[in-house]
């Protein structure tokens, strides 16, 4: 690979999937990795409850896919994570930001070209 996303910490389960699709989404729009990268960030910390909700339609088949690819330990560990996540935040009010805090987003970064 030429390059990789990672993070420099252990980031919520619930914001990693949704930084990855506004990433991937950016980049089959054309932006370059450092790009795609700082607009997946601002995304991810601006996101409200209500936006979230929406978008947590489409992560139906994300964990899907996940259940698929994974270990059966894994697979209990990241799917109960990602479960517990969406129950909390369909409980917060429709304008919170819920990702706000630099702790959901300020952990990736990319490494190589």
């Amino acid at each position: 690979a030429r390059s990789v996303i990672g993070t420099l910490w252990s980031v919520d389960a619930l914001a990693t999937a949704i930084f990855c699709l506004s990433y991937y989404q950016h980049r089959q729009n054309g932006s370059d990795r450092s790009t795609a990268l700082r607009l997946a960030q601002q995304d991810l910390r601006n996101k409200t409850v209500g936006e979230l909700k929406e978008q947590l339609k489409n992560l139906g088949g994300y964990l899907s896919k996940l259940k698929k690819q994974t270990t059966e330990r894994s697979k209990k560990l990241k799917i109960g994570s990602l479960r517990l996540h969406i129950a909390f935040i369909k409980d917060q009010p429709n304008d919170d930001k819920p990702f706000a805090s630099p702790f959901y987003w300020a952990g990736f970064i990319c490494h190589g070209l």
